[in-house]
């Protein structure tokens, strides 16, 4: 349920983030625009900025969890949609959890690997202990010491 109010959260934020940028859009062709048109609606797009922006920072003040990347900004600001940030996000996740798989296998074999030499190497001393007889045990040669005296 959590996840449901972030995303529409996030929704918002986005929604009210695209307006502010078609806002700035507006005033820059505005602006650029025919000089006589510009004064007289001017005013009117700068006022609908101002209310864009307060309705921006209200949104942050009810959303604190929620922290619109640089990275989605410049993307909004180029005219991509928001979708494209998550896309990208996808991606990286993706490739991420794709490397940790692969060397998460690649320990997994090594691990498997290192118990078959642990086991190879205690069966050889196994079998190499029941099959040699030593001539004489440390306990035989401190008897055939104490003999000699």
């Amino acid at each position: 349920m959590e996840i449901l109010k972030f995303l529409a959260d996030m929704d918002e934020v986005i929604g009210i983030t695209t307006a502010v940028v078609e806002k700035i859009r507006e005033i820059a062709k505005c602006i650029s625009s025919d000089p006589s048109v510009s004064n007289r609606d001017l005013p009117s797009h700068l006022e609908d900025l101002a209310q864009q922006y307060i309705e921006l920072s209200e949104s942050g003040e009810r959303m604190p969890h929620v922290q619109v990347p640089m990275e989605l900004i410049k993307l909004v600001d180029e005219g991509k949609h928001p979708s494209a940030f998550a896309e990208q996000q996808l991606r990286e996740a993706f490739a991420q959890s794709r490397a940790t798989a692969m060397s998460t296998h690649a320990l997994k074999v090594l691990c498997d690997d290192l118990l078959k030499i642990t086991n190879t190497t205690n069966e050889t001393k196994g079998a190499f202990s029941r099959s040699t007889s030593l001539p004489f045990s440390p306990a035989a040669t401190n008897a055939s010491d104490t003999t000699k005296d």
